[in-house]
């Protein structure tokens, strides 16, 4: 194989693995985009970790990558043990999925600005006040 045959079919390989990882980020964000509107629970795997998460909130982290914002309920952490706030870029997230439950409103200490966000794209769906 000649060296622009090699050098051309590295780049193939690079851009064929770009546009699965921008596909699979695309893919994560519309299933949190429902999540949101449900206030459902969803499960993924992170950083090699399982995780229940409620999530909250969908945005820019500080480095302008695509962002959840989410309380973690149980599962695995490479920082500190679950409950509690984590931040999780949207491109890192695999195996995604909705769990069928649902929480009933955002936690009371909830602000996304302030846990790790830049910019909030979507929130978390509020209860409807009754009269």
């Amino acid at each position: 194989m000649t060296k622009l045959r090699k050098w051309v079919l590295g780049v193939f390989c690079v851009m064929i693995g770009f546009q699965a990882s921008f596909a699979a980020g695309a893919d994560n964000t519309a299933v949190l985009t429902e999540a949101l509107k449900g206030r459902s629970v969803v499960t993924f795997t992170y950083k090699g970790q399982a995780r229940t998460v409620e999530p909250h909130a969908l945005g820019k982290a500080n480095d302008d990558k695509p962002a959840l914002l989410a309380w973690q309920t149980s599962g695995g952490s490479n920082t500190e043990p679950p409950p509690g706030w984590r931040v999780f870029l949207v491109t890192d997230i695999e195996e995604l999925k909705a769990t069928g439950k649902t929480f009933e409103k955002p936690r009371a200490d909830y602000g996304a600005m302030g846990r790790g966000l830049k910019s909030v794209d979507v929130e978390v769906a509020k209860p409807a006040e009754t009269p």
